[in-house]
């Protein structure tokens, strides 16, 4: 004969049996409701790599913008921005942009923002004069000038008065940035005016022994902001130094320069022999005009 449970024993297992039927209704009714989600819980969906720069990014390219036109005297419809990682989002800015360029890159400048704390680097480049209908130049093609008689007819063969045009100095072809410029580099091309825009250069010598700070392709003109002056003397170098004595007189020696020098700086100079300081005026590469 079997001994029989105790009774509390069977309570509890009675007890326990509901718990676990408890347990699996409300876990049933849970999975059987429909989806349902909270503003604090929805995931905002990642934006596309083709979005619109929002309010607060479109805001930096501007100030970037009006930045470097400013830096550079130049139209600021002349520049063109952009975010240099399209993934980062900047956030508003509730005072003004500070701004520099750190890099040896002209062209990529750093925005930051203390309050809240951030920055962003934005590449700013020059664009070229729009053209109607004109296909993507790639770096192999030639940009050639706007034609003088494009303009010259209007819809329905009305003849018009020829633009008025202005020289404007272009490369002849594709230089790098860092090319000292001379004058087989360049070329002086007449331009309409009204496709002239900002500051450009007449005259090849205005250019002439300037270095290159940008990339350039044929027939693009150069302009203020794409050029600074090279050194042409080095300190410590060997140059010639030319005194005039008079109507065809030139006395010329070899001395040394004591300062890096530019086209049309004084520097000092030293004459090795002597140990004499003097000074003399940049005329070109190691080439000094004694005063």
């Amino acid at each position: 004969m079997s001994k029989l449970p105790h009774p509390k024993t069977v309570t509890k297992q009675i007890s326990y049996r509901k718990i676990l039927r408890r347990w699996l209704w409300m876990t049933l009714a849970v999975l059987s409701l429909p989806a349902w989600s909270s503003p604090a819980m929805a995931q905002t969906p990642a934006p596309s790599a083709t979005a619109a720069p929002d309010a607060a990014t479109q805001s930096l390219l501007a100030a970037a913008r009006s930045w470097v036109a400013k830096r550079q005297s130049a139209p600021e419809n002349q520049f063109q921005a952009s975010v240099l990682d399209p993934r980062v989002t900047a956030q508003p800015c509730a005072q003004s942009f500070q701004m520099d360029t750190p890099f040896p890159n002209p062209e990529t400048v750093r925005v930051r923002c203390t309050q809240p704390a951030w920055q962003v680097y934005v590449r700013v480049v020059a664009a070229l004069p729009p053209s109607a209908g004109a296909a993507p130049v790639s770096s192999s093609t030639p940009v050639s000038p706007p034609s003088p008689n494009a303009a010259a007819m209007a819809p329905g063969n009305t003849p018009l008065a020829p633009p008025k045009t202005r020289p404007v100095v272009v490369v002849n072809a594709d230089l790098m940035r860092g090319t000292a410029l001379q004058e087989s580099h360049l070329s002086v091309v007449e331009w309409p005016e009204s496709q002239v825009n900002g500051r450009v250069y007449a005259d090849v010598k205005e250019v002439v022994n300037q270095e290159l700070l940008r990339d350039l392709r044929p027939g693009m003109p150069v302009r203020p902001y794409d050029v600074r002056p090279v050194l042409l003397v080095r300190r410590g170098e060997t140059v010639t130094l030319s005194i005039s004595q008079g109507p065809g007189v030139v006395i010329s020696a070899q001395v040394e320069a004591m300062q890096d020098g530019k086209l049309g700086d004084q520097i000092r100079l030293k004459n090795r022999d002597s140990g004499r300081i003097i000074s003399g005026v940049v005329r070109g590469a190691n080439v000094v005009a004694g005063l």
